[in-house]
């Protein structure tokens, strides 16, 4: 499938470049030809080669000036479009008057030189449009685009206000609770010290969340990654961190050549992924199944499935509605970094139930398109 596609982009861009360079080329030898015969005048040379050979010398450099552009086939390939629209449309309309003439009497002994004009300064105005479409539709795909992420940044900081409001006054509520009971000495002194510092243990995680976030909203950059190491370093970081669960890998189904553009926080979201199976599940020695798998879409699934309780339908609903409301809140900011990273990725993410019990999270990502040089690089926190 990528090979076709190349293929196609660069049929776009040849057409394009042929467009152009073709009518330029071949308009100034025409006249080149017509002022090598000879000529009655010197205004009959100027008007009826000199300045038209200029013409087409100006749309060759225009073609020069093309080539060191930096757009894409597409875009190459329409403003070749433009030209022979504007060539078409200017030798019709000199077709229609030649008709006129011939009604009225009139015949051109160098008819073929006129339609070649007509060709030139048809294909220069249609190069001239070519590249004002583009241009603006760049323009307005560049504003759109800003558009949709001041209204997506909009968004995640009213989450983000919300979730550390909501969960930094339940995580300080449970210190000052618990710090009062120290004070009254009922013999569970060591008990209350753990939930402390658990709970404040809890609050510098969600500093740190709250860190990452912060980089994210502040345009992280993507990179090419490689998936399956980033994975494999990510599962191992997990299986130091807790020892006690069980995290298994499958990358059987899974392409090695196919790398993806991500966000560089993604090493963020995974790890929280794996986190989020481990720490919600009550068992003594939590299941983790985490495989990747190549598809024939050109994207790649990441899917991490656990044993434990599963994520409640009312969280899962804040999610796939995208935003929180007093009534609807999602415990902590871990899977919403995990949604917005994988988003910025243009990426999906889907939780699911798992059966008998659990949950089952894909992750699909986009691979890299080949004609990207970037060599592949494991993206680490």
């Amino acid at each position: 499938m990528y090979h076709i596609s190349l293929h196609m982009k660069s049929v776009g861009r040849t057409l394009g470049y042929l467009a152009v360079f073709g009518l330029a080329v071949a308009t100034a030898a025409v006249y080149a030809v017509h002022g090598l015969r000879g000529t009655t005048s010197a205004a009959t040379f100027i008007f009826g080669t000199f300045i038209p050979f200029c013409v087409a010398l100006i749309l060759f450099l225009c073609g020069v000036w093309l080539t060191r552009q930096e757009l894409d086939d597409s875009n190459v390939a329409k403003i070749g479009f433009w030209c022979v629209t504007g060539v078409v449309v200017t030798c019709g309309i000199v077709a229609l008057m030649m008709l006129y003439q011939l009604s009225e009497g009139i015949v051109l002994s160098n008819w073929g030189v006129v339609f070649v004009g007509g060709t030139t300064s048809g294909a220069l105005v249609g190069f001239l449009v070519g590249v004002y479409d583009v241009r603006r539709r760049a323009t307005e795909h560049r504003l759109a685009t800003e558009q949709e992420r001041t209204v997506r940044l909009n968004q995640r900081l009213r989450v983000l206000n919300r979730v550390l409001r909501h969960d930094v006054r339940n995580r300080s509520n449970v210190i000052l609770g618990y710090a009062d009971l120290l004070t009254d000495d009922d013999g569970d002194l060591e008990a209350h010290a753990e939930v402390i510092e658990r709970t404040a243990l809890d609050l510098v995680s969600l500093g740190d969340n709250a860190r990452r976030i912060e980089h994210l909203l502040s345009d992280a950059e993507r990179t090419v990654v490689d998936l399956e190491a980033l994975v494999d370093c990510e599962v191992a970081t997990v299986r130091s961190e807790y020892p006690e669960a069980h995290v298994e890998t499958d990358h059987a189904g899974y392409d090695e050549t196919g790398s993806v553009r991500a966000n560089q926080l993604l090493g963020v979201a995974v790890n929280n992924l794996l986190e989020n199976a481990i720490v919600h599940n009550p068992v003594e020695e939590p299941l983790v199944h985490v495989s990747l798998e190549s598809h024939d879409d050109d994207r790649v699934e990441l899917r991490v499935a656990d044993d434990g309780p599963g994520i409640p339908s009312d969280e899962l609903s804040v999610f796939r509605s995208g935003r929180e409301t007093q009534l609807a809140h999602a415990s902590g900011i871990g899977l919403w970094l995990v949604n917005w990273i994988i988003d910025d990725s243009d990426g999906t993410v889907d939780f699911n139930g798992r059966s008998p019990r659990g949950t089952v999270v894909r992750v699909s990502l986009p691979v890299v398109d080949e004609t990207d040089v970037d060599a592949p690089k494991l993206v680490r926190r």
